[in-house]
């Protein structure tokens, strides 16, 4: 097909139905957002960050709680992409005391500006932040 040029790609995701006619009852599962080379609308993913030292009567019970509900934030915080955590491994012996790392990324720094006072992330803090004797949080742009 030589001198055939397509310009626009539309991808559906979300659920339909199939028969012979073709697809029918699409609905998408995400706002659709139109493709555009204007640079000032792309924004950097933010990773963010953070070492925990728990206090000494923190239980490993209570110090799996706090991840857990740090956990479940993702999916219901919107531009919060995901969420990993574990704790120090490593012959090193750099962490000055810090027993526990968390690194989060959001889709932009608007994303990460809107979960700072979400309901959501201050009900997580409520049982988080009680249990910790020291905190660092560092946050850092990916490049585009």
């Amino acid at each position: 097909m030589t001198g055939v040029r397509f310009r626009h790609l539309l991808v559906c995701v979300g659920d339909f139905t199939w028969s012979g006619a073709g697809a029918r009852g699409v609905s998408p599962s995400f706002p659709i957002v139109p493709q555009t080379t204007d640079s000032t609308i792309a924004m950097p993913q933010v990773k963010h960050y953070g070492c925990f030292q728990f206090k000494a009567h923190i239980t490993p019970e209570q110090i799996d709680e706090c991840f857990a509900s740090m956990s479940s934030m993702v999916g219901r915080i919107p531009g919060l992409l995901d969420f990993n955590h574990g704790p120090y491994d490593s012959g090193e012996g750099l962490n000055d005391g810090f027993t526990h790392g968390f690194i989060m990324t959001f889709a932009s720094p608007q994303a990460r500006d809107e979960y700072l006072p979400h309901p959501i992330h201050e009900e997580v803090k409520a049982i988080v932040v009680p249990c910790l004797e020291r905190v660092v949080v560092f946050d850092f742009n990916l490049p585009l």
